[in-house]
C-alpha cells in the first residue's frame, strides 16, 4: 500500500506561493507555469465544483442551527393601538334617557321625603359638567408578550437528523475533494502525453524535411525519381497535419484542466512536469508489486462505503421520527398584556398549558413509518452491494493495472526495436541502398509505436489513479 502512492506522495508535496503566482499570471498576462502537485492546490482552493460543494456542508449547518431552534423557546412582542378617529359612543344618550324613564320614581320618593323628614338620603357627588358632556371614544395601546414552548419528541429528533446529515455532507465534501484529485491528475497525464507527441513529431519532421531536400536534390540531377519526391511531400504534409491536431488536443485540455483549477479560461499554462518523472524504474516496479499484493483495501477508509453507512444511521433516525408521530405534545404558554392608555377588560398573566394526544389520522402516520421502515431496508442492501462493489473494484483495477503494465513494457520494447530499424533504413537509405518508398514505411512504422507507448503511458498513470482513488490515497 505504501509502494503504490508514488504518485500521492509527490502531491503530497510542500504547498508552494499558487496565489501569488496566479495573481502575477492573470495580471500581467503571462503564461503560467504549474506543476502536477501545485495544480490539485489550485484546484483544491479555487474549484468551482469544491466550493459549491463546500456551500452544501455550510447550508446543512444552518439547517441544524434552524432544527434546534425548533425545540427552544419562542418569544413574540406585541404593541397593539387603536384608534375611533373621534367618534361618539353609542351609550352616549343613555344617562339622559334613563333620567327620563325614572323621573316618577324619583317624584314619588320626594313626596314620601317630605311626609317623612327623618329620612335622609346620601349626599350626591356633584356632577362634573365637563365630563358629562365628554361621548367621544377614547383611544388605547396594550403591549403585550408570549413566550411558548413546545416539548415534541419529533423536533428532537429532526436535529438529531439534520447532524447526521450534515456528517454525511461532510463525507461528500471530502468525496467530491478526492474525485477532484484524480480529475486533475488524469487532465495533467493527458497534456503531458499530448506534448510528448508533439515533440517526438516535430522532431521527426525535422528530419523529413532535410530527407525532402535531399531527394529533391536527387532527383534534381536526375539520380531518382519523381515518386521519391512526391512521397517525401506527402509525408511533411502528414507529420504537419498531426502537429496541427495535437496543438488543438493540447489547447484544449488545457482549457479543461484550467476550468477544474478554478481559473480564468482565459489562463494560459505551462506545465513543468514530465511524463517520464512518473514512470520511473522504481515507480513502474511499485506499480507492478501493488497488483501481486492481496487485497489491501479498508472499508473503513472508503469514502463511498462511509456515504452508505451514514445514509444508514439516518434512516434509521427517520423510523424513530416518524413513531414518534404518536407521542403527545406538550405546549406551554405564557402571555403578558398591559394597557398603557386606555385599555377594557385588561388580563396581565395568562398561563396556558397544553397537551395534543393524537387520536386519529387515517393510517398516515403509519403509513409514513413503513416508508422509512422500506428505505432503511434499501439502505441496508445498497451497503452489502457496495461493499462487493469495491471488492470487485479491487481486483478489476489490479488486473487494469497488471494489463497496462504489461502493454507499457511491450511498447516500450516495441519503441526500442522501430527507432533502431528507422535509423538502419536511414543509413542505408543515405548510401543510396533504400528507396523512399522503404524508408518511409519504416517512419510510419516508428511514429505507430511512438503513438501506442504514448497510450500504453496514458492508460498505465490512469490505471494507477484509479487505484489510488479506491485506497483514498491520493
Amino acid at each position: 500500500m505504501k509502494k503504490i502512492t508514488t504518485v500521492a506522495l509527490m502531491l503530497a508535496c510542500s504547498t508552494l506561493s499558487m496565489a501569488q503566482e496566479t495573481s502575477n499570471a492573470q495580471a500581467s498576462g503571462e503564461r503560467m507555469q504549474i506543476s502536477l502537485p501545485q495544480a490539485v492546490e489550485q484546484a483544491l482552493q479555487y474549484s468551482k465544483t469544491l466550493q459549491n460543494s463546500k456551500m452544501d456542508l455550510d447550508i446543512y449547518q444552518e439547517k441544524i442551527k434552524e432544527a434546534r431552534a425548533n425545540f427552544l423557546p419562542q418569544a413574540s412582542a406585541k404593541v397593539a393601538g387603536q384608534t375611533y378617529f373621534g367618534a361618539e359612543s353609542p351609550f352616549a344618550g343613555i344617562s339622559s334617557s334613563m333620567g327620563s324613564v325614572f323621573q316618577p320614581i324619583t317624584d314619588v320618593l320626594g313626596a314620601l321625603m317630605s311626609k317623612h323628614p327623618d329620612i335622609v338620603l346620601p349626599p350626591q357627588e356633584p356632577s362634573d359638567d365637563s365630563d358629562s358632556g365628554d361621548s367621544k371614544m377614547k383611544n388605547s395601546i396594550t403591549l403585550g408578550a408570549t413566550v411558548n414552548e413546545t416539548f415534541a419528541m419529533q423536533a428532537i429528533k429532526g436535529y438529531q437528523i439534520q447532524k447526521l446529515a450534515a456528517n454525511l455532507m461532510e463525507t461528500q465534501y471530502q468525496n467530491d475533494v478526492l474525485s477532484t484529485k484524480k480529475n486533475i491528475i488524469d487532465t495533467y497525464y493527458a497534456i503531458l502525453v499530448y506534448e510528448r507527441n508533439k515533440e517526438i513529431i516535430t522532431k521527426n519532421l525535422t528530419e523529413m524535411k532535410e530527407i525532402r531536400r535531399q531527394t529533391n536534390n536527387i532527383f534534381n540531377h536526375g539520380w531518382a525519381e519523381k515518386m521519391d519526391t512526391l512521397q517525401m511531400a506527402v509525408n511533411v504534409m502528414n507529420l504537419e497535419n498531426a502537429i496541427i491536431s495535437l496543438e488543438r488536443n493540447i489547447e484544449s485540455t488545457k482549457r479543461a484542466l484550467v476550468l477544474l483549477m478554478g481559473l480564468p479560461i482565459t489562463t494560459q499554462l505551462d506545465c513543468k512536469d514530465n511524463l517520464n518523472d512518473y514512470l520511473t524504474d522504481g515507480a513502474v516496479a511499485s506499480m507492478r508489486q501493488a497488483t501481486t499484493n492481496g487485497s489491501t483495501l479498508s472499508l473503513d477508509n472508503s469514502l463511498d462505503y462511509k456515504l452508505v453507512e451514514q445514509n444508514i444511521e439516518i434512516s434509521d433516525e427517520t423510523i424513530k421520527l416518524q413513531k414518534y408521530g404518536w407521542i403527545p405534545t406538550l405546549t406551554a404558554t405564557y402571555q403578558y398584556s398591559n394597557a398603557v392608555v386606555g385599555g377594557f377588560m385588561n388580563f396581565d398573566h395568562i398561563g396556558i398549558l397544553t397537551l395534543s394526544i393524537p387520536i386519529f389520522d387515517g393510517g398516515t402516520k403509519a403509513s409514513k413509518t413503513r416508508q422509512a421502515k422500506m428505505e432503511a431496508a434499501k439502505a441496508r442492501n445498497n451497503l452489502a452491494l457496495i461493499q462487493d462493489k469495491l471488492l470487485q473494484n479491487e481486483e478489476q483495477y489490479k488486473y487494469e493495472l497488471r494489463s497496462s503494465l504489461d502493454a507499457y513494457e511491450l511498447q516500450t520494447t516495441n519503441l526500442k526495436v522501430a527507432t533502431e530499424v528507422l535509423q538502419q533504413y536511414k543509413i542505408k537509405y543515405d548510401a543510396g541502398k533504400l528507396s523512399s518508398l522503404d524508408l518511409t514505411q519504416a517512419n510510419m512504422n516508428y511514429l505507430s509505436a511512438e503513438s501506442s507507448y504514448a497510450e500504453a503511458c496514458m492508460n498505465l498513470v490512469m490505471a494507477q489513479t484509479k487505484l489510488l482513488k479506491l485506497y483514498n490515497a491520493l
